[in-house]
């Protein structure tokens, strides 16, 4: 998974891994592997990420699938 959109949704919007994290209900160390892309995200916890910090973005753009960053 190419986290890029994601991590530069997390800077635009001033917050930090374990904020986004507790919505997908992930503890600090795997939010981290997951936004690093060491890890991917499952298909919940993007969409709970996603409903609740970043409700503006497509899942594909946040999933790194396509550039365009709203609907």
């Amino acid at each position: 998974m190419d986290t890029r959109n994601i991590r530069a949704e997390i800077a635009r919007n001033g917050f930090i891994n374990s904020y986004i994290g507790q919505f997908a209900g992930l503890k600090k160390s795997c939010i981290d592997a997951r936004v690093a892309g060491k890890v991917d995200f499952r298909v919940e916890e993007l969409i709970a990420i996603r409903d609740n910090c970043f409700p503006d973005c497509t899942l594909d753009y946040l999933a790194g699938c396509v550039s365009q960053r709203r609907i």
